[in-house]
């Protein structure tokens, strides 16, 4: 795959079928009426989750071992510094909006 991130993200989102053009109106009527909108929804965002997880590579962080020892349960070497970073700004802003001082 070449050229920028954009282009890439674009490309692998039309080669799956999740962009506005690939999919017909008159299709979008028959399936409101079908009921398997449901399901429809929760395969898009599962394959969208795929997409952004291969798009996202600085978003894993990897820890190296001195020592690696066999038999040694590891805990913690692989980690998202970005999700956890945005879970204790979330976490904060709760706080802060429910009056709570620490």
């Amino acid at each position: 795959m070449g050229g920028s991130q954009l282009k890439q993200l674009k490309a692998a989102i039309s080669s799956a079928g999740l962009s506005q053009h690939s999919q017909p109106s008159s299709s979008s009527k028959k399936r409101k009426r079908s009921g398997a909108v449901l399901q429809h929804r929760e395969k898009r965002v599962a394959r969208l989750n795929e997409i952004y997880e291969q798009f996202n590579q600085f978003d894993v962080k990897v820890t190296t071992l001195k020592h690696d020892v066999g038999g040694r349960r590891l805990k913690g070497v692989v980690g998202k510094p970005t999700a956890s970073k945005q879970a204790g700004i979330e976490q904060v802003s709760t706080y802060s909006s429910q009056g709570i001082l620490y």
